[in-house]
């Protein structure tokens, strides 16, 4: 078909192939019908199918502009493209018939309905299987009845389960619990995991692989922090607006600017807010709300509307002035850094500069801000390098000469600095700017992924002991040389040295 479609115009646009079978089974001689059924209705609704169950295509379907292709989400039928569907019926008796359709529409659509967005939306990869009872022994049982079902169904019909339970759950029944499966194997799994839980008492579960249980009489206060000008930027709501269509509107309506600089303040400030007016929206979707709610610099706009003080519309633009106000009158040759140290120590190191201390984000680190180059002899005396090296675009390895290990230690230190566990690789810095290391650093300090636990491979732990070392002062010892010379490897003696406490002692081997 691909070659046919090739040879007959260079410049088709690529035809949506789909499968009946995939969506019912194999209904024998009625697959042919069913076909017909599935075509006569995407032409009717002018809504061009999702290609079931093809989670990887096969390699001529993934090149570029394909003859034939797979959907991974249903779309509405091009305006350019005439509504005609082909249906291929080949059975294990030998027939082998092919029809082709056309609509007699002349109006065509121009856009889906929101109900029709939300089917043609692809499937969510888990499911979220909601328990409530009046007590463990009531949840038990329903446990237990679940494990009688659970290993009889197919994929599908997790989802609808979840549907049915989450339709008739009691929220204010104390004892709770909650499974997240992505099939039934693990939707079973999980169901004898929770079963152990609750004969063994253990009533407050949170289960990173999936499994939840808890026992409480009150709901909990929940409070909203809405971030400042260091949050990532989004300009879309990226996957998000698969499972949440209506978050399309929010951006559409921001209209943000499409570029790739995004660190202005004229962009940045009002994809932010719009960015937590999404996560709004989603949280008041899935009924979680807060008591209470702050905001971190910019963030306290977003907290103002929250609170109600103005509309989604007049958050972002009063965000978009405010950003282009900072980004109009602000130094454009300015720069800021992040200093690992108090504000009395970063006073101390200004030493008459002129660079000002911009803020005080924690008892262990500063934020100064000034002209570049008197940030680079600030950065330079507590990192003692060299002035000259502190540019932002400069590759530490291949620029500055500097080793990796020495790039490793200077990483390490930076982290450490910002209470941060080290780097699991710090030489994959080796040869990456002064402005790359600083990102990172940002980005890992900002969401908060600090003093980790190092990880062996399972069933090593055990063979596994921790190496310490410890320095013990001796004076310096003297020994008497000793000369032993092989003539058969050298006619001379060769020297060497040993580290012993705080000296060297020499031996002559």
């Amino acid at each position: 078909m691909s070659r046919a479609r090739s040879e007959a115009e260079a410049a088709l646009s690529p035809a949506a192939i789909s499968s009946i079978k995939a969506n019912i089974g194999h209904t024998k001689a009625a697959a042919g019908i069913a076909g017909i059924i599935k075509a006569t209705m995407a032409l009717h609704n002018q809504i061009v199918p999702p290609t079931t169950g093809c989670d990887q295509p096969h390699p001529d379907l993934q090149v570029e502009n394909p003859p034939l292709e797979v959907l991974k989400e249903g779309q509405a039928w091009s305006e350019d493209i005439p509504l005609r569907a082909g249906v291929s019926a080949m059975g294990f008796g030998g027939i082998n018939t092919h029809i082709v359709l056309e609509g007699i529409s002349s109006v065509r659509r121009h856009k889906l309905t929101p109900k029709e967005r939300q089917l043609i939306t692809t499937p969510q990869d888990a499911e979220l299987i909601l328990l409530a009872a009046k007590n463990t022994e009531e949840l038990e049982q329903k446990v237990k009845h679940l494990l009688e079902i659970a290993p009889r169904l197919s994929r599908a019909e997790v989802g609808d389960l979840a549907a049915e339970l989450v339709s008739n759950l009691e929220l204010s029944l104390p004892v709770r619990a909650a499974i997240v499966a992505s099939h039934p194997q693990e939707f079973t799994t999980h169901l004898e995991t929770l079963l152990n839980k609750i004969q063994n008492s253990e009533f407050k579960v949170h289960n990173s692989s999936g499994v939840f249980l808890g026992i409480d009489g009150k709901n909990p206060r929940i409070g909203f922090l809405f971030p400042g000008q260091a949050s990532p930027v989004y300009l879309n709501a990226g996957v998000w607006s698969r499972r949440f269509p209506f978050l399309q509107e929010l951006y559409a309506n921001a209209n943000l600017p499409t570029v790739e600089d995004t660190k202005s303040t004229a962009i940045a400030q009002p994809a932010i807010v719009t960015s937590s007016t999404v996560g709004l929206r989603v949280l008041k979707q899935l009924g979680i709300v807060a008591d209470v709610a702050v905001g971190h610099s910019l963030g306290e706009l977003s907290a103002l509307h929250w609170a109600g003080i103005f509309d989604e519309t007049a958050l972002v633009r009063i965000a978009k002035m405010r950003g282009k106000v900072i980004a109009e009158l602000g130094n454009p040759t300015g720069k800021m850094a992040s200093i690992g140290a108090g504000e009395q120590e970063v006073k101390a190191l200004l030493n008459g500069r002129v660079v000002a201390i911009a803020g005080l984000n924690s008892p262990y680190q500063t934020i100064v801000s000034g002209e570049p180059n008197c940030v680079r002899q600030l950065v330079a005396q507590r990192t003692e390098l060299p002035v000259a090296s502190i540019l932002d675009n400069h590759r530490l390895l291949s620029d500055l000469h500097l080793n990796s290990i020495t790039v490793s230690q200077l990483v390490v230190e930076a982290a450490r600095s910002l209470n941060l566990s080290p780097p699991i690789a710090p030489t994959d810095y080796a040869d990456a700017t002064v402005a790359d290391i600083a990102q990172a650093l940002e980005e890992l300090s900002s969401i908060g992924e600090t003093h980790s636990v190092e990880q062996v491979p399972s069933g090593v732990d055990s063979w596994i002991r921790t190496f310490t070392v410890e320095l013990v002062e001796l004076p310096l010892e003297v020994k008497s040389q000793k000369r032993v010379c092989n003539s058969e490897v050298s006619s001379e003696c060769k020297t060497h040295s040993r580290q012993f406490g705080l000296g060297q002692v020499w031996e002559n081997v």
